[in-house]
């Protein structure tokens, strides 16, 4: 910070007509030392790239989001042979077929995320996550709420 002492002599400097920015650079040369105490260590930044994209992270990613695609599949599968029997009947195979439909576009979503991004890639990543996520999660509200319905209709006719 510049004391006062310092901002007075350039204000008396400029009022015998000096050239300010000669005043300025005047100033900056006999207060360096002090000026260089104020500049953060490490400055300037050497700017390095933010991500890579070849780490062993974004291969785990991969490998992850393949996983739930195909255990996903295998359980739509499941479904479809299952269907007629009485537990899937219950559970309601629409539901089942949407919660898995959601698995599988978040993982592709998750898996676009560990790639190389490109606008393609980005958009569709975004896309794939928002409305994998919410086409898992709706059937899941649904079968809540019609349970809590059923529940509570139950309990007033007792």
């Amino acid at each position: 910070k510049i004391s006062n002492l310092d901002m007075d002599i350039l204000l008396e400097g400029l009022a015998q007509g000096s050239d300010p920015r000669q005043l300025v650079c005047q100033w900056v040369i006999e207060n360096r030392e002090e000026l260089e105490s104020y500049i953060p260590i490490g400055y300037p930044r050497q700017i390095e790239n933010a991500l890579e994209y070849n780490t062993w992270i974004n291969y785990l990613a991969w490998v992850y989001g393949a996983f739930v695609i195909a255990v996903a599949c295998l359980a739509m599968v499941l479904v479809a042979i299952y269907r007629n029997t009485k537990t899937m009947i219950l559970a309601q195979p629409m539901f089942l077929y949407l919660i898995l439909m959601g698995y599988i576009m978040y993982s592709a979503g998750s898996i676009l995320y560990s790639m190389t991004p490109s606008s393609l890639s980005c958009n569709l990543a975004n896309w794939l996550t928002i409305l994998g996520y919410t086409i898992e999660l709706v059937p899941i509200i649904l079968k809540t709420a019609a349970m809590h319905y059923l529940v509570t209709s139950a309990k007033k006719k007792q």
